[in-house]
């Protein structure tokens, strides 16, 4: 990496939830500020066929999150899961996987009752896919910010 270039610190979603409190209360300066928008969280996309993989970053997650867009219990109907759920507790996306037409899918949630990322199959991904589209992303002209968060 040039020196030129600004270094991006990539997130785990573990770190997001132990400091979930600061990027709610710093939700809007991070929606429209680039070099915070686009920092690079691990494990968290898109991969739903026939589309090409779309990474998530900060930005989006917080949008589909602090919104209640990607709400699990609320709006999409669970099929199976790596931990027994209880309906009350959120389930905060950050990695679809699977097919958009045929159904076949893998989701990784963090959730807040067990404190750990589990695993789920959706009924479809279509609803959250059509959802992530949707995120408002700052524009970003830098350079620089582009190629760190790439």
């Amino acid at each position: 990496m040039a020196k030129s270039e600004i270094s991006m610190k990539t997130l785990t979603v573990a770190s997001i939830f132990s400091n979930f409190n600061f990027y709610q209360r710093n939700y809007l300066n991070i929606l429209s500020q680039p070099e915070s928008y686009y920092t690079p969280v691990e494990g968290a996309w898109i991969d739903a066929y026939p589309f090409k993989k779309q990474t998530l970053y900060l930005g989006d997650l917080l949008q589909l999150w602090v919104s209640s867009k990607w709400n699990v219990h609320s709006s999409l109907k669970v099929l199976k899961s790596s931990k027994v759920l209880n309906p009350s507790k959120a389930l905060y996306i950050f990695q679809l996987e699977g097919e958009l037409l045929l159904g076949r899918n893998k989701v990784l949630a963090w959730s807040t009752e067990h404190q750990e990322v589990i695993e789920l199959q959706l009924k479809n991904i279509w609803a959250p896919y059509v959802v992530a589209q949707t995120c408002d992303c700052p524009d970003n002209t830098d350079d620089t910010i582009k190629k760190a968060a790439i």
